[in-house]
């Protein structure tokens, strides 16, 4: 079969974290990779998270959230001014129902406690976000 007749295969979907602590990072980056379906990009700053996100096509945010960074919502609505068709995912220590109510009204697709973190429920959250985007896209 000719190069140009042959389909394309899909490219490794792209996650990026941005975890200002930095406690996220470890926990994460063996539980994406251990899939190897995903590319992890890490940044430990918002800002970067920012410039990240203009510069290179992420499929999906974690946002890891600690107690010491400015509130969620804010920071999931700045991110969607730029990309609004990229799904975040807030993943933090103890999110409650009632937080993570404040999170999706906020646009976050899924919010995962760290106290629930296993390769499949992330894995899942992934591959849902992702699916759910490409879905959104095609209407």
């Amino acid at each position: 079969m000719h190069k140009a007749l042959r389909p394309e295969p899909d490219r490794p979907k792209s996650v990026l974290l941005i975890d200002i602590d930095g406690i996220s990072s470890r926990i994460l980056k063996s539980l994406v990779e251990s899939t190897r379906k995903y590319r992890l990009i890490i940044t430990r700053t918002f800002a970067d998270g920012m410039l990240c996100q203009k510069q290179n096509e992420c499929d999906v945010i974690l946002l890891a959230c600690n107690k010491r960074q400015p509130p969620l919502p804010k920071i999931i609505n700045k991110l969607h001014q730029f990309r609004p068709e990229v799904p975040i995912i807030a993943l933090g220590v103890n999110i409650s129902e009632k937080y993570g109510e404040e999170l999706i009204k906020a646009n976050a697709f899924d919010y995962i406690s760290v106290s629930k973190y296993s390769t499949e429920l992330l894995n899942r959250a992934i591959r849902y976000a992702i699916l759910s985007a490409e879905q959104q896209q095609k209407i």
